[in-house]
């Protein structure tokens, strides 16, 4: 077992998720969006730089038109840069680097192996920054019909954890994978309306269009690439 990579690549999804934590109490979840979906671009940079893989021209175009998609959702609604900018950034950085991580492991390992650092380093920084609150509460502002929220996040997180580790550690190339990324922004959206009736503006649909006109393009490109050719 890369037990080594396990364990940087724990500490770096627990920073991740401070950042973004962070992140999100400074920043509208627009802007934390636009700037943490960068991290797509991030990835394929990093494979290409860390991991020597190809990308070719059209999977960037993919991945650009994504990335168009979520500014046009975010239109004019970003604010003065400040620390939470800085954070986002952070974020999106940090997750690149654990995929990448992923990549260096590979498939081999067992799989709640993928999930247990992660949520290890996790649970140590959760502890940390509750001692230094120096509260006597060990669940502070948790209201007690929230708890059962919590206790649903948990198997759901350890499980995309694991799914996504191993999606990137399976994928023939990582730049396949990467434009999938933006579909978090189509799940937000469904949730948003269904549970919070949020009802998207015309802005929203026309970044969606572009988001799924990409991925749909990607999966396309990957499966002429592996289709036999026709004798």
């Amino acid at each position: 077992m890369k037990w080594k990579w396990h364990i940087l690549r724990g500490a770096g999804i627990a920073a991740t998720s401070y950042f973004a934590v962070t992140t999100l109490k400074l920043l509208p979840l627009t802007d934390f969006y636009t700037i943490a979906f960068t991290s797509p671009f991030l990835v394929m940079i990093l494979a290409v730089l860390w991991l020597g893989e190809h990308v070719g021209w059209r999977r960037w175009v993919a991945t650009g038109v994504a990335f168009s998609g979520i500014l046009v959702m975010a239109g004019t609604q970003f604010g003065e840069f400040g620390a939470g900018y800085i954070y986002a950034f952070l974020c999106a950085l940090s997750a690149s680097i654990n995929i990448i991580i992923a990549r260096k492991i590979g498939p081999v390992d067992f799989t709640p192996v993928y999930a247990f650092y992660p949520m290890l380093f996790i649970f140590a920084l959760n502890v940390t920054c509750l001692i230094a609150t120096g509260t006597d509460n060990p669940l502070p502002h948790i209201t007690g019909d929230q708890i059962p929220l919590f206790l649903m996040h948990a198997p759901f997180i350890v499980l995309g954890i694991i799914i996504c580790s191993r999606g990137f550690a399976l994928a023939p190339v990582v730049a396949m994978v990467t434009p999938f990324h933006y579909t978090q922004i189509i799940w937000g959206t469904a949730f948003g309306y269904f549970i919070f009736g949020q009802w998207p503006t015309p802005e929203t649909f026309a970044g969606l269009s572009l988001i799924v006109a990409a991925g749909l393009y990607s999966l396309y490109r990957e499966y002429l690439h592996k289709r036999p050719a026709a004798v």
